[in-house]
């Protein structure tokens, strides 16, 4: 049973650490066998402590043992800390964007994003399309339509991370058959007004 538990544990590591992409949700499938082997490792210093005779180590390994779990409780709560306020402040960044896209662009807005799409869809009072769904034929309908359409996108990351896939494609797209005016940059993200004439 502990060579699974050791094995569960080390699968998923092994598999997020060929992934491309993190988030520290992923994390979360390792709790249940790292909770496991750390209870086995208590039961395990525990039973040894029984067996301990004098009185006055069994004491002191009590106390260290405590001040060991102790001490992981407190790097734990320090690290959740962290990690609430980064989630935090992210969050308020991107509100801030949503904010920053909404004061830029007018009320009937159209904006082709990637990557605040669903947070721009949720909070912002434009008509949001995700482009990484688009195509030639719906980038074309939307630059024929009658309403200003806008592109917020990080070019870099498009360029880099999604070469050859939909947000590359499509950017690269705009810029062949549209006019691209940089409206503002909101790192990392960059705001284009787009015109169909390029």
């Amino acid at each position: 049973p502990l060579f699974l538990l050791i094995g569960w544990a080390a699968a998923i590591f092994v598999f997020h650490a060929g992934a491309p992409w993190q988030n520290f949700r992923f994390n979360l499938a390792h709790l249940p066998p790292l909770a496991i082997l750390a209870a086995v490792g208590v039961e395990l210093i525990v039973l040894w402590l029984t067996r301990v005779k004098r009185p006055v180590l069994r004491r002191l390994a009590l106390a260290a043992l405590a001040l060991y779990l102790l001490a992981g409780m407190a790097l734990m709560a320090r690290g959740g800390w962290a990690l609430t306020r980064g989630f935090v402040e992210r969050k308020e960044h991107d509100l801030a964007l949503v904010q920053r896209v909404q004061d830029l662009t007018p009320p009937d807005a159209q904006v082709l994003a990637f990557g605040l799409t669903l947070t721009l869809q949720h909070y912002a009072d434009r008509t949001i399309y995700e482009l990484y769904y688009q195509d030639e034929a719906s980038l074309a309908a939307l630059l024929a339509a009658e309403q200003p359409l806008y592109l917020l996108l990080d070019t870099a990351n498009a360029a880099s991370q999604w070469t050859g896939l939909p947000p590359q494609e499509n950017y690269r797209w705009l810029q062949e058959h549209a006019d691209l005016v940089k409206v503002a940059d909101l790192p990392p993200l960059t705001l284009f007004e787009i015109s169909d004439t390029p």
